[in-house]
């Protein structure tokens, strides 16, 4: 587990290079909250548009031409890339915290009401960062940034979804599945998530392990 920390605190230390850029998509749940009045909303954008920037330290270290330093380090590549998956858990679980409370705290003075099931379903904010990011990262390690450039964007795609599912859950019909099923969907989503993750960590791995540096 330490060498897997180690190689997280470098991902970390590569990250710094765009942290300006990650400070500005955090101000955008509040602009949403303020001009769309949604929690929904401002949190999934800004979880989407968080899960192109945690993958940023690609593009860094072959730009820099750094990925040869992790040729020097003496960790061993399943940790390098699990301490990579460590990273992006970590940034995507603070960007969800940071964006949640955010959004909240807007509302709140705006005197809107965010009802149960707007709380719930911004979970998948959370899960769309974990499901593109899973998705991206064997993909990128396979390619590099440069020939995998158009991974990088896939988030985008997410949030034509997001602007599909506000439109779905405004439905009157689908409110009362939600509201009457939100756990299960929730659960089941979450759980579906996971596997994908594990099964992401696992390809990556192996990729890795046979490509040279």
């Amino acid at each position: 587990m330490g060498n897997i920390t180690k190689s997280a605190r470098l991902e970390m230390l590569f990250f710094k290079t765009y942290f300006k850029q990650y400070l500005l998509i955090l101000i955008t749940p509040v602009i949403f909250a303020v001009f769309n009045k949604s929690l929904l909303t401002g949190v999934n954008f800004t979880m989407c548009i968080t899960a192109i920037m945690s993958n940023m330290t690609f593009d860094f270290t072959e730009k820099s031409n750094l990925s040869k330093l992790y040729g020097l380090i003496p960790v061993k590549r399943k940790h390098i890339v699990l301490g990579k998956y460590l990273f992006v858990m970590i940034l995507g679980l603070i960007t969800f915290i940071i964006t949640f409370i955010l959004s909240s705290i807007t509302l709140y003075f705006l005197n809107v009401n965010i009802d149960s099931t707007e709380i719930s379903f911004s979970l998948f904010g959370l899960i769309a960062f974990v499901f593109f990011t899973a998705i991206q990262i064997p993909l990128l390690y396979k390619y590099g940034a440069t020939k995998a450039r158009l991974v990088m964007n896939i988030p985008f795609i997410g949030i034509v979804g997001i602007v599909g599912l506000l439109k779905l859950i405004d439905s009157i019909k689908v409110q009362n599945i939600l509201n009457n099923y939100a756990l299960f969907i929730v659960s089941m989503i979450i759980l579906l998530t996971l596997i994908l993750e594990c099964f992401s960590m696992y390809l990556s791995v192996k990729i890795y392990k046979i490509k040279e540096l």
